[in-house]
């Protein structure tokens, strides 16, 4: 239907189980992926997660879906998801709540919508980012990680992501990441 719909997840734990979360949750985004309404995707999505009964294991995922100028955005667990607008250069974040995939209690999800237009770039990411760590177990935060992305949003999109894991290896200065780092940017380039 011309939409492009792009999912971003981050499971807990790690090994066997993990992967096994990770790969049922892929086989249902692609079972899912094409209904009408991102609330219901992750309705469906984590009622099956948890029929699973995988313990204490969950998924927490962001989707967007991107159609005739505007964002859709719904997440469960994960962090805000980041907008640069290009004609203000202002960075809107949203955070949209929701309870990760899996977890034995129904939740209702919401979603977020907002418009998408020409110069417009968009930031998914895992929390392993802003919540990257110094020798003095300090974070790199959301604050800064906005001033980031504000700072090299007019870069091209590979420059724009080398920047930020550039960036916040710089603040850890030499202290590996403890968490996954994955991001995902698209930019609306689309003439005005």
């Amino acid at each position: 239907d011309g939409a492009l719909t792009i999912a971003i997840g981050d499971a807990t734990g790690h090994g066997m189980r993990a992967g096994t979360l990770v790969t049922a949750t892929k086989s249902l985004f692609g079972a899912f992926a094409r209904e009408p309404e991102l609330i219901s995707t992750m309705t469906r999505a984590g009622a099956a997660l948890a029929r699973m009964n995988l313990r204490a294991l969950t998924m927490a995922l962001t989707i967007v879906r991107i159609k005739d100028g505007q964002a859709h955005i719904a997440a469960a667990g994960m962090p805000p998801v980041l907008i640069h607008r290009g004609r203000t250069g202002l960075v809107e974040s949203f955070l949209v709540p929701g309870m990760p995939l899996g977890a034995r209690t129904p939740f209702p999800y919401a979603q977020s919508i907002t418009a998408f237009g020409p110069g417009d770039t968009l930031l998914l990411m895992s929390d392993g980012l802003p919540e990257r760590l110094d020798p003095n177990d300090d974070m790199l935060g959301y604050e800064r990680t906005v001033d980031l992305f504000r700072e090299a949003a007019h870069r091209d999109v590979e420059d724009l992501l080398d920047s930020l894991v550039s960036e916040a290896g710089l603040f850890a200065k030499g202290r590996a990441p403890e968490d996954d780092v994955t991001l995902v940017v698209i930019r609306n380039t689309t003439a005005a």
